[in-house]
């Protein structure tokens, strides 16, 4: 429900080689190759995981991590934020089919909570 709500509290945190990967997958329409790789570099040497990230797009401090283009800023922010909602997701759907297995052979039988 909060992903819903664009409140993500439990989103996982990812390490800087994951979020750089991200960066890597990213599309050369919206970011060039160049700004991605300077801000990869900048998130491997500084050790920012995704929660220093989301302070960064929150606060606007572009400056931290080589963005001085305004249109790449706001396609960063946007393509973050949508990131963070799979993440949610993909957490939860982790945790449904951890909780689906224990009721994997009842097939047919009334649960009684």
């Amino acid at each position: 429900m909060s992903a819903w709500l664009d409140l993500v509290p439990d989103t996982p945190v990812c390490g800087p080689i994951q979020l750089a990967e991200w960066l890597r997958t990213l599309p050369i329409s919206r970011v060039p190759e160049e700004t991605k790789k300077a801000i990869a570099r900048r998130v491997i040497e500084q050790d920012l995981d995704s929660n220093d990230f989301q302070e960064i797009v929150t606060n606007q401090r572009w400056d931290l991590i080589a963005v001085d283009d305004e249109r790449q800023a706001a396609c960063l922010s946007r393509l973050f934020k949508q990131r963070q909602r799979e993440a949610t997701l993909a957490a939860a759907a982790r945790q449904n089919a951890l909780a689906n297995q224990s009721i994997k052979g009842m097939r047919g039988e009334a649960l009684v909570a």
